[in-house]
């Protein structure tokens, strides 16, 4: 966004810092509470996060990734046809409160870290095989 508004006369308040870019999991382990739309990069940062999560679902997928972390136990869904004001500040405020849901996310975020880790593990050990030629290519012929 910084970069759009160079040039423009815009009026930002003293308490908003405006930036193109933050590394979103940095930021979000910085939070209380996170308030995603329940994209899966959303998802994914927000439960590698380990913080308590908002989400509002504009699409079917998104509200079904939502749904996976209510399971969890550290996170409320708010339809998008009960959107308010209101119903997000109470979501909010009844999850900053809840120990259980701070407890659900940060084992969770536990649980993610590991499974991360080693995926990539064995990604890399993939293709250090493929450049240590320990696996062949096959090649049809």
């Amino acid at each position: 966004m910084k970069s759009k508004t160079e040039g423009l006369v815009v009026n930002i308040p003293p308490n908003v810092f405006l930036t193109d870019w933050l590394p979103a999991l940095e930021v979000s382990r910085l939070a209380d509470i996170s308030v995603i739309h329940g994209g899966i990069g959303t998802v994914m940062t927000a439960a590698l996060a380990g913080k308590p999560v908002v989400g509002v679902g504009m699409m079917y997928e998104q509200g079904y990734n939502i749904d996976c972390l209510v399971r969890k136990g550290f996170a409320e869904r708010i339809r998008r046809t009960k959107v308010t004001p209101d119903s997000i500040n109470e979501a909010i405020n009844r999850l900053l409160y809840d120990a259980k849901a701070k407890e659900m996310a940060k084992r969770y975020a536990k649980v993610m870290e590991t499974s991360c880790s080693l995926k990539n593990q064995k990604i890399r050990e993939f293709f250090q095989s493929l450049d240590t030629g320990l696996l062949k290519r096959q090649v049809d012929h």
